[in-house]
This record gives C-alpha cells, structure tokens and sequence, in this order.
C-alpha cells in the first residue's frame, strides 16, 4: 500500500463541527487544534522533548491548557468526536515533518472532560503516561463514561506493565473498537476486556500486518477471540512485499484459515505482489471464500497482477462468484493488466445481489465490460470508475441511465469530460436517484450553461484541481453529504472507520 489514499484531498474540504482534530503539521513540536474550519496552533509536550529534559515533565505548556480551553468552549455543545495525535496522513507520506510523538498528560485529559457530547476518542501515536491510564480507569472519569467508540493507532506507554494495564481504560459502554499498529498481545488484551465486561461489541476493527503476528498458531488464537466478543468483525490485512519477514509467512499460513471467523463482515486485503511461494495460500484462501456466509463488502488489492499469475485472476474470479451475500465489491490496481476478456469473467459472474462496485486503474477495461457489468447487477447503487481510460462516454452514459436505482457515481481520470455528462447527472428525469457524484477528466472550466444545472441539482459543487500530467480538474457534487462520504469510502480502503486515519504500511518512499 505505497499509494496515498484517494479520500486525502477530498475530505479536509467536509468541515465537520462535530469533530475536534489534533495533531501536528509543522517540524516544530508545535499541535494544530481543527474544528470547524478553525485552526489554532499550541505548543505541546513530546516524546522527544521530555527525554531531551533534564527535570520530568508531566503537563503540558501553560499555553496550550489556556488556549485549548478557550477554544473548546465555543465549541462545547457541538463536539462528539475528538482525534488525538498523530501527524496529517500527506505529511506521513512525504516525510518532511518528523513523526511528533504526543505526551497524553492528566492536565490535557481534564480539558476533554469539559466536552458533555462526546462519544468518540481516537489515540494516534500518543504516549499514554501511568497518571492518564489510572485517571481513565476510574469509573467517575468523565470522558471515558460517555465514549462508545474508542480508536487505538500506535499508541506508547512509560512502562511495559502499562502494555496490559491500559485495557482498563475501556469503558463498560463502549460499542466500537479500531485498532492498528497494535501486537497480538494488545489485541488479546482488548478482546479479554471485551469478554470481561460481558457484552460483545458492535463492531471490531483491526488492521493487520507483518509486524502484528510472530506465527500463524498466535494469528489464529488472537482472531478467533476477537471473533467471540465481535458483532461484527472488519479485517484490514496488508500483506506487503517482505516476504522474508516472519509475520508475512504466519499471515499468509492463517489466511485460509480466516473462513472459520463467523463475525467477519468486511474483509480488505491488500495481496502484495503475487509470486510462486504465496500462490497455494492465495488459492485455498479464495477457493474458501464460499464458507464465509457473513462477508458484506469485500477490498481487493496489490501489485497489478502478471501474465504469469494470471490463474490467481480465476482463482479471484470464481472466489467473488460464490459470495452469493455480497453486497460491496472493490478492485484497484490488481487488474491493471488484466486482458479485457478475462475482466469480462469477473462482470458476468458476480454475484447479483451486489449493490457497490469499485474498480481502479485498469487499461483493459473496455465497453462490453461495462455493459456486461451494469446487465449482471442491474441494482446497483454505488458505481466507482477510476482510471478506466478505454471506455467510452457513450456506454458510460448508458450504462448510468440504465441503473435507475444509482444514488453514488464517480467517474475520474477516464479521459476528457464531455458537458453533456454533467447534463445528464444534473437531469432528475434521466437519473433520479443520483446523491452523491465525482466527475474528473476536466481540462477547461464548465461552460455558464451548465453550473446554474448542477447548482440546481446539488446542494454542494466543489471543484477540486489536480496538478497531474493529465492536468484534470474533479467536480465533486452531493446532495446528502452522507452519500458522498460513503462514496469515497469506496475509493481506498486504508482508513480507519473511526477516524479516518491512513492505517496502510510505507514500504518504500520515492519522495
């Protein structure tokens, strides 16, 4: 996964008064405080800086208690959703800023308390101090008695007794749960916890990779667990190149095994590159995937897949045909190569009850795949085409006024744009159930005819300009604003469901 999410440049313009974000986006230890477009930056206490100190620091620069509190208290009523931590997913990527490492101190946990509609906390690369996790234990802990939702990204303790201690701090209510970057130890801790407390949440989500696991025996025992104390369970596995690497044989060894986990509802796996030592594990894992009775949505990706591994493109291909409950399917990358017949497989085999389909980056995909597509799954609600360069305005167009039932389409770097596609989302006659659509491939701005249509039709028009080689420009256009996130929710699969957060593994860098 060395691609930046699709979502990233999309998702800042979504101003959510709802959500409190903090984290870092200069060198200097210096912490953004985001919240309905405002954004103010305090100085905080790092990891860095405290072992850098001579004298122990535990609280935070007077500052940034004085300014946070003045800040949340315009905001107090509307916050439901607080983010802690971390560095902006673009800076991850380029790696120009250092990885600030935040100090949770008791001071900074106070502030919070002060937040009487909050129900979500996310933890990102943050150092959880003995004095935060004991104040958060406590049952009379305001923060944590209202939160449902908890996220876990690299999260850091000052001592290794902490590493089973912290579990405390989720609270008997807690209905959600979102982990990455987290060793088998602290996933069987949380699940435990779980079990303690004796009723099974709603939803489970883990992101996994080679570092997570040490042999299949303990990525089975650790699954099944959480599979006991999960209503439903969501599995984020990135495989990765590093074959070498130990995790990625114990990973690779229990993937067929993943079948026997009843709970699993969404499955996003990101296969690597596929290679003669990974192709038996691959096939029995997708020869099984008619056990899995409870799958929903399914993520696929990895390396653009080589003549040479083309049998595990029929191997994919009849795995996703016996999904008989499917409903969200999502292809990027892997059939990059693909030949156009062999695609065609993939559109007259899917399952029928199918309401989502993504598909990225293809130079094979043609019209009849589309056509062949849109006859297969004639009910579809979401259509994601990205990349798609051989397909016609024409059957693109058809196809839309085909599927009656679309409420999300996107259609992005497929070549240049005619106006008469953005003519036809904006007819309420000709598609009349249209929420949410992202159209790309523009070179030239929309003529004054048809802006006043699309204004008409959509609550929000957000142009949004690329500095690609192709030089295209998006029109993202929505009237519910629910639909358009779900839609890019369809585009990458590397964030966190709980707070959006890039979980994907950097391999290499080209920056």
């Amino acid at each position: 996964m060395q691609y930046l999410s699709m979502r990233s440049p999309y998702s800042s313009y979504c101003l959510d008064n709802s959500v409190l974000d903090i984290n870092y986006t200069m060198v200097e230890p210096t912490m953004s405080l985001n919240v309905a477009g405002n954004r103010v930056n305090v100085p905080s206490l790092t990891s860095a800086e405290r072992i850098a100190s001579e004298m122990p620091i535990s609280e935070q620069p007077g500052l940034c208690i004085l300014v946070t509190r003045a800040l949340l208290k315009r905001f107090t009523k509307q916050i439901k959703e607080v983010r802690l931590g971390g560095i902006t997913d673009c800076e991850r990527r380029l790696g120009y800023i250092p990885d600030h490492q935040l100090v949770v101190t008791r001071d900074l946990c106070e502030v919070f308390d002060g937040l009487p509609h909050a129900k979500s906390l996310s933890l990102r690369n943050c150092c959880l101090t003995a004095d935060v996790l004991q104040y958060w234990s406590r049952q009379d802990s305001a923060l944590m008695r209202r939160i449902s939702s908890l996220c876990f990204h690299s999260i850091w303790f000052d001592r290794a007794e902490d590493c089973e201690f912290f579990v405390n701090i989720v609270p008997p209510n807690v209905r959600r749960l979102h982990l990455s970057d987290c060793g088998a130890q602290t996933i069987m801790n949380l699940a435990k916890r779980v079990q303690m407390i004796g009723s099974n949440v709603d939803y489970f989500y883990i992101a996994l990779d080679f570092r997570t696991f040490k042999n299949a025996t303990e990525a089975l025992s650790v699954l099944k667990k959480v599979n006991a104390v999960a209503k439903e369970l969501h599995l984020c596995i990135c495989m990765t190149n590093l074959a070498i690497e130990p995790g990625y044989h114990a990973l690779l060894e229990a993937l067929p095994r993943l079948v026997d986990l009843s709970a699993i509802t969404t499955l996003q796996l990101d296969v690597g590159a596929f290679r003669p030592l990974n192709y038996q594990g691959y096939e029995r894992f997708f020869g099984g995937l008619i056990y899995m009775n409870n799958l929903k949505s399914l993520f696929l990706s990895g390396r653009a897949i080589a003549h040479q591994s083309l049998p595990m493109w029929s191997a994919i291909v009849n795995g996703v045909a016996q999904l008989s409950t499917l409903e969200f399917l999502s292809v990027h990358e892997l059939c990059k190569n693909v030949r156009a017949e062999n695609i065609d497989e993939l559109c007259t085999t899917l399952p029928p009850t199918l309401l989502s389909f993504s598909i990225g980056n293809s130079t094979r995909f043609s019209d009849d795949n589309m056509m062949h597509l849109v006859q297969r799954c004639p009910t579809l609600v979401s259509l994601y085409l990205r990349g798609l360069r051989k397909v016609r305005l024409q059957t693109l167009a058809s196809a839309v006024i085909s599927l009656g039932t679309l409420r999300r389409l996107a259609i992005c770097r497929m070549g240049p744009m005619d106006e008469s596609m953005y003519r036809l989302v904006a007819d309420k006659h000709a598609t009349p159930s249209l929420e949410a659509v992202i159209l790309g491939g523009n070179r030239a701005p929309l003529s004054s005819e048809v802006l006043p249509l699309l204004h008409a039709r959509f609550q929000t028009v957000m142009f949004i300009c690329h500095s690609s080689r192709w030089r295209e420009s998006e029109y993202c256009m929505w009237r519910v604003q629910e639909a358009y996130m779900e839609l890019l929710a369809a585009s990458w699969f590397t964030e966190c469901p709980g707070c959006e957060k890039d979980v994907s593994l950097i391999e290499d860098d080209d920056f």
